[in-house]
């Protein structure tokens, strides 16, 4: 399904005629990037990448004189579902001036018909169900430091007959193929799109298989699945990424789920094991930092976030649809979401 996205204008309370339209250039779009770390998000180092290319991603932009001021990333996840990411007007003084509420306006008025959903603070909830979201869970970031003592029992030590470690393939499988012309084979120390679009949605009940296959590209090489070599197939336990975001030393683990809290927790370590092995400390010699975004409906990995002794830093997280939740989203074990930009 094709939407409208013809840029419009709009008179905002200040007097001034605010242009709405969908980011264009790369700079256009490093603007989200920029605005989503001064405002709290701190996104994903390269994060902005992954909604460049697609057509199912709306950066829309306001701009002021030809000057962006305020923008809103929204993700078209299929034909019926969305998702609002950052949604921010730029500047301090510019609040207030109505330079965000038309793209939000915007936005939902070609959304018609979708469930859309969106991450917000405690604080905005209130605000977003005027437009008709509703609060179904929680959630809370939390953070902290590689514990030294739980290092050996990443899956590459403690469970090595019981988990096989493969990465996600980036762009297989979702190029366009000359007729009679196989689609590559995956490595046997991969797994293949289908295989990750499809236990994403087992969590999420969403169908967003580009999506995956752009998170898995961009976030190489630290994106791994676990898979049960003691069950036939050799079915995936587990999958995971974790990524620079734009905090010093900081990285972020998301998505991240699992069949268990073992799997879970073994997935977890063997991330942030490559992460410290494999990636070079500043000059300060600062410590990495690692945080996820946690589903409190999932005490499982809110005990886990306890083992690791990582502290909250934001709570009162919640996430709102238009509709009703994704079926079956609580009732897994959800241990990171994928990202503040993308749900």
């Amino acid at each position: 399904m094709t939407l409208e996205t013809t840029p419009v204008t709009v008179d905002t309370r200040s007097g001034e005629t605010l242009e709405i339209r969908p980011a264009k250039t790369t700079g256009e779009m490093q603007k989200f990037y920029q605005w989503s770390h001064h405002v709290g998000f701190i996104p994903a180092a390269n994060e902005y990448r992954i909604y460049c290319d697609s057509p199912h991603n709306w950066p829309l932009i306001g701009l002021v004189n030809n000057v962006p001021v305020s923008c809103l990333l929204v993700h078209i996840y299929d034909n019926h579902t969305a998702f609002f990411g950052p949604y921010i007007v730029a500047n301090a003084q510019d609040r207030r001036k109505g330079y965000g509420k038309p793209l939000w306006h915007y936005a939902l008025d070609r959304l018609k018909g979708y469930n859309v959903g969106c991450f917000a603070s405690k604080i905005l909830q209130p605000s977003y169900e005027k437009f008709g979201f509703q609060t179904f869970y929680s959630f809370e970031i939390r953070q902290g430091e590689f514990p030294a003592q739980l290092r050996d029992q990443a899956a590459r030590h403690h469970h090595p007959q019981r988990y096989e470690i493969r990465t996600w393939v980036g762009k297989a499988g979702t190029q366009e193929l000359a007729q009679g012309q196989q689609p590559p084979q995956p490595m046997a120390s991969q797994c293949h799109l289908p295989s990750l679009a499809h236990y994403d949605y087992i969590f999420t009940g969403l169908k967003r298989p580009e999506l995956i296959s752009q998170w898995g590209h961009t976030m190489q090489p630290h994106a791994l699945v676990l898979c049960d070599v003691a069950t036939d197939g050799h079915p995936v336990v587990a999958m995971g990424a974790i990524y620079r975001t734009s905090a010093t030393n900081g990285y972020r683990l998301g998505p991240w789920y699992a069949n268990d809290k073992a799997a879970a927790k073994a997935l977890a370590l063997e991330l942030m094991t490559r992460v410290v092995t494999e990636e070079i400390k500043d000059d300060r010699g600062q410590p990495f930092v690692f945080d996820t975004t946690v589903s409190l409906s999932n005490l499982r990995a809110v005990q886990l976030m306890d083992e690791f002794g990582w502290h909250k830093v934001v709570d009162h997280l919640g996430g709102m649809w238009t509709q009703d939740m994704p079926e079956g989203m609580l009732e897994k074990d959800i241990y990171g979401c994928l990202g503040a930009m993308s749900g």
